[in-house]
């Protein structure tokens, strides 16, 4: 699965939950319960077909700039984010944070050694 998915369900599943963090909805949501996502995959079908078709038009955009980019000899290397926002697609996607409890001490767990020390 590439990420167009995982993030289009993502949106549509914050829309679904008033826009609250991942680990504010329903337990069952936070945790990826297959059953509970298939269930939301079918009742929010309109909304991830939104977010899809706003995917496409922008990537529409993003190759046409680039490819402008290009001509005028500016090389775009791609993007890096420079953090993961707790409250993003990434974090509700990994396994590992879904089984943990979510509190300021489990967030310290992602963070190097280097980092806390500077």
């Amino acid at each position: 699965m590439n990420g167009l998915e995982p993030y289009c369900e993502y949106m549509a599943i914050k829309e679904h939950y008033d826009l609250k963090p991942w680990f504010q909805w329903d337990p069952k949501a936070t945790l990826r319960d297959e059953a509970t996502i298939v269930h939301l995959r079918q009742q929010l079908a309109d909304v991830l077909t939104y977010h899809r078709v706003v995917q496409y038009f922008f990537n529409i955009q993003w190759q046409a700039l680039k490819k402008y980019a290009n001509a005028q000899h500016i090389e775009i290397i791609g993007d890096m984010p420079i953090y993961v926002a707790m409250d993003s697609v990434e974090m509700w996607m990994t396994t590992l944070l879904r089984h943990l409890k979510i509190t300021n001490q489990a967030l310290l767990l992602w963070l190097p050694t280097r980092c806390l020390y500077r």
